[in-house]
Formats: structure tokens, C-alpha cells, sequence
């Protein structure tokens, strides 16, 4: 399964993968990273059948 990030807008793209790098070198920390994720990330919905 291949995962697609989604972001809100180009900017908040641009703030994640530097954030992600950040977290990648260890500057950062899993809690600020998730931090990160929940302010440029677009919320994932849950699909029923119906």
C-alpha cells in the first residue's frame, strides 16, 4: 500500500517536509512531529458501504 500525504495548501506542504526532514536528522521529536501532521495534513475521513 502506497501512502499519498495530503496537505491543505502548498505552503503547509512546504512547513511538513521540512518538519519531516527536521524529524529524520533527530531535531525533532515524534510528539512535535505529529504535531505538525495534524496542522498540515488533511484529515483522513472513514468510508462506509452505504
Amino acid at each position: 500500500m502506497i501512502k499519498i500525504k495530503t496537505y491543505k495548501s502548498d505552503a503547509f506542504a512546504a512547513i511538513h517536509e521540512t518538519a519531516d526532514g527536521m524529524f529524520e536528522a533527530g531535531v525533532i521529536d515524534k510528539q512535535t512531529m505529529r504535531s505538525f501532521d495534524s496542522s498540515c495534513l488533511t484529515a483522513i475521513h472513514d468510508f462506509t458501504g452505504e
